[in-house]
């Protein structure tokens, strides 16, 4: 089973969400299933049941799949990065943060600044 979060492709006026300055329907949750998603209700992590809507996958944007508030990464330390840096091999690993925006949904590029 592979959960997703997705927003439809096309999509009435009337399916917005929440507010009427929104631009985009708001994320659900669903179930990938061949070239379907079956649309869930819930918690894409706990408990969900099935809404009884699908769609094509092709007509969906796939999100990331959760909506972090920070991202904490753990460095290993690898020999050749300390090599080029003429530095020494630190004694233990190093954590650094990403911004929440550093989550990517499957198949969107990875923009690199300049």
């Amino acid at each position: 089973m592979k959960l997703c979060r997705f927003q439809p492709l096309e999509f009435a006026a009337r399916d917005l969400g929440r507010t009427a300055r929104s631009v985009h329907p708001e994320p659900r949750g669903g179930i990938i299933e061949e070239n379907r998603v079956r649309e869930i209700n819930g918690e894409l992590w706990g408990p969900r049941e099935p809404t009884g809507r699908s769609c094509q996958l092709d007509a969906v944007k796939l999100l990331p799949p959760s909506v972090p508030s920070k991202i904490i990464c753990v460095r290993k330390n690898y020999m050749d990065p300390s090599a080029a840096t003429g530095g020494p091999l630190p004694k233990v690993p190093s954590m650094f943060l990403k911004p929440p925006s550093g989550a990517n949904a499957p198949e969107d590029p990875i923009v690199v600044p300049e």
